[in-house]
């Protein structure tokens, strides 16, 4: 039989045993939780800096289409390619390569700025002067006519005109400006995800033994309460 002394001790120290396990296990866990929340807490400040980041260069590209597109379209762009194209509209139209073309090889001349026609060797001084002098006029009139018109379509439609010039010019800046803006959409949304994370959650299951080990603590307590009671007896 087993003796009652022995086994009220073993049952305390088995329960304090059981205690000790459970309080341990409850202090690890919450270690555990103490350092997921703290490693959480600085990848949150790290992905705050480097949304922030990202959304600032973001916005600097943004702001480098906008002022491209303006300094595309101040007075002195404008001015720079607009001469451009009356000057490239003129050289078109009075058909200039055309032209020298013609006089290099001989032939009669075709194009509007030319001021000599093949073939009229006849007539008096008279008349040659006098012919001379209204083709002269006629060339005249007509490049004036010409250039007229180049100045015209630089200002228009034409390829180079400043119509499509402008229109280009804002184009292409409000195309980087959507693109820069997209691109801060996205950073924002990967932002709002990583937010959401929340930490890592630790908790303690208590052991299947630790309500034995309280029943066992309490059975052992309770017998060596009742020696020491047993003991002071006079």
């Amino acid at each position: 039989m087993c003796d009652p002394t022995v086994l009220a001790i073993g049952s305390t120290v088995a329960g304090i045993a059981g205690k000790a396990v459970d309080y341990f296990g409850q202090q690890s866990a919450a270690e555990e939780q103490k350092k997921a929340y703290e490693e959480w807490a600085a990848q949150q400040a790290a992905n705050r800096r480097k949304a922030a980041a990202l959304d600032e260069q973001n916005r600097q590209q943004a702001d480098v289409a906008r002022a491209q597109g303006l300094q595309d379209v101040s007075a002195e762009s404008q001015k720079t390619a607009q001469q451009a194209e009356q000057d490239r509209l003129t050289s078109y139209l009075q058909g200039s390569q055309d032209s020298a073309a013609s006089n290099q090889s001989g032939v009669t001349p075709t194009a509007i700025s030319d001021t000599r026609l093949s073939g009229q060797q006849g007539g008096d001084a008279t008349f040659q002067s006098d012919l001379t002098s209204k083709l002269g006029q006629a060339s005249a009139d007509a490049k004036k006519r010409v250039a007229a018109l180049a100045a015209v379509g630089s200002y228009g439609g034409s390829f180079g005109g400043l119509d499509n010039t402008v229109s280009q010019a804002f184009q292409r800046s409000g195309q980087g400006i959507d693109l820069a803006n997209d691109f801060r959409r996205g950073n924002m949304a990967v932002y709002g995800t990583e937010q959401a994370v929340n930490p890592l959650t630790y908790t303690y299951t208590k052991s299947p033994i630790a309500d034995l080990s309280t029943e066992a603590l309490k059975f052992g307590g309770q017998g060596l309460g009742k020696m020491l009671a047993g003991s002071v007896r006079v």
